[in-house]
Parts: C-alpha cells; structure tokens; sequence
C-alpha cells in the first residue's frame, strides 16, 4: 500500500502521461489532504477541469465542508473526485445521484 503522498504523485504522472496539465494545489485541512487540478483542452475554446481530492477516509459531513472549499478555490470545475481508503454509505448515494462527483477507491498506508 502506499501513502496519499505517493497517490498524490502517481495521480500527477498518470494525468501529465495521457495529456492534462496536473498540478497540486493547497488547500487547508485539518488531516491529511492532497488536492490536484487537472486541465485538458478538448477543442480550441473547450477545456475540461478536473479537481481531484485524496483523503483517507471520507464521509458526508467531510464530503460537505470539501465542496465548500473547492467552491471557494476554484472558480470552475467540470468533475470533482474523491479519492479515498473508504467511503461512507451516504457519500456512495450523494456521488451516485449527482453527475458531478465521482469517487475512486485505493488502498492508503
């Protein structure tokens, strides 16, 4: 298994590999918590954003304060996706009723 740091690192090769400019962004959170913001251009005006947030665990009221703080930071998003260890079954029901979530498990030290 390896660490969020790694996740962080891999998930920036694997973007930057299949063509999205991948950077890491900052954002203050109380555990540990890694944001990236993928870009990739689809036609000459159309660009397509991804932010992507890698947390342990995640659960609904986390979920809630998480959205707050992309909202804050970012200005627009196409997709937000959660990358987490394990979801809460309430998070499941939020990202499966909404198009605009979409959670990816892994394993995390």
């Amino acid at each position: 298994m390896a660490t969020l740091k790694e996740h962080e690192q891999e998930l920036i090769k694997n973007l930057t590999t299949d063509g999205w400019r991948a950077r890491p962004h900052e954002i203050e959170w109380p555990q540990e918590l890694y944001c990236v913001k993928a870009k990739r251009r689809v036609y000459i005006l159309l660009k397509r954003i991804h932010i992507y947030i890698l947390i342990k665990n995640c659960n609904y009221e986390d979920l809630e304060k998480i959205v707050e703080l992309i909202k804050s930071k970012f200005r627009t998003y196409h997709s937000i996706w959660i990358v987490a260890d394990s979801f809460t079954e309430k998070v499941h029901e939020f990202a499966h009723n909404t198009q605009l979530f979409g959670l990816i498990k892994i394993n995390v030290d």
